[in-house]
C-alpha cells in the first residue's frame, strides 16, 4: 500500500494558519531557501553563487543548512552578501516558511508545507523522485520547475523572472492540502 500525495502530505501540527493574501511582485521581500538535509547537488551553493555574481540586493535571502549540508556552512562563513542568511534547520522551520514571500526548495517533502501556507514555491529537483510529483503539481500551476542546466545565469534568470511574474494559480487549489495527512495514515496503517 502507498500512501502519497497531497492527502497523505505531512503537515507541521504547528501551522494554523494558512495565508490567502496574493502576493504581488513588488511586494516580495523575504525568499527562503532549503535544499533538504543533505543537498548532495549542491543546490544551495550554486543559487548562493547566482546571487552573488549578479549581486542582488532588493531581496532577502535566507538559506536553512541542513543536518549534512557541509558546504553550505562552509559559504556561511564566508558570506560577505549583506542580504543573505544563513539558519541551521531546527523546529522552527515552519515559523521561517511562514514569513517569506517564496520557497526555493529540492522538491522534497517540505513543498508540501509551502503549498499548504499558499507560497509561490520555486522548484530545483535533487532526485529522479522528485520528478513525477513536480511534475504533476507544475502542470496545476501550484509550483514551477527549473529546468535548465545549473549555470549562475540561468538560476538568476529563472529566480527574476518566477519573482516577477504572479501567483494566481496557487489559489485555484488552495483545498488541496489540509493538515489530516498524518491522522489518515495513522487511521490506514492501524486497520
Amino acid at each position: 500500500m502507498k500512501l502519497l500525495g497531497p492527502k497523505y502530505a505531512f503537515i507541521d501540527p504547528n501551522i494554523k494558519k494558512k495565508n490567502n493574501k496574493k502576493i504581488k511582485s513588488n511586494t516580495i521581500k523575504n525568499i527562503l531557501v532549503f535544499m533538504g538535509a543533505t543537498d548532495s547537488r549542491n543546490l544551495s551553493v550554486k543559487i548562493y553563487n547566482a546571487l552573488k555574481d549578479k549581486n542582488i540586493t532588493k531581496l532577502n535571502f535566507k538559506f536553512i543548512i541542513g543536518c549534512n549540508n557541509d558546504s553550505l556552512e562552509n559559504i556561511k562563513k564566508e558570506n560577505e552578501l549583506k542580504n543573505v542568511r544563513f539558519q541551521v534547520f531546527s523546529k522552527n522551520f515552519t515559523k521561517h516558511l511562514n514569513k517569506a514571500d517564496i520557497f526555493i526548495s529540492s522538491g522534497g517533502s517540505s513543498i508540501w508545507e509551502s503549498i499548504f501556507l499558499n507560497k509561490k514555491t520555486l522548484i530545483f529537483n535533487h532526485s529522479w523522485k522528485q520528478f513525477e510529483n513536480s511534475f504533476n503539481l507544475e502542470k496545476k500551476g501550484i509550483i514551477k520547475v527549473f529546468k535548465k542546466k545549473l549555470k549562475s545565469q540561468n538560476i538568476i534568470d529563472f529566480l527574476i523572472t518566477e519573482i516577477d511574474s504572479s501567483n494566481k494559480d496557487i489559489f485555484k487549489y488552495n483545498n488541496l492540502i489540509d493538515s489530516k495527512g498524518i491522522d489518515r495514515i495513522v487511521k490506514k496503517i492501524s486497520k
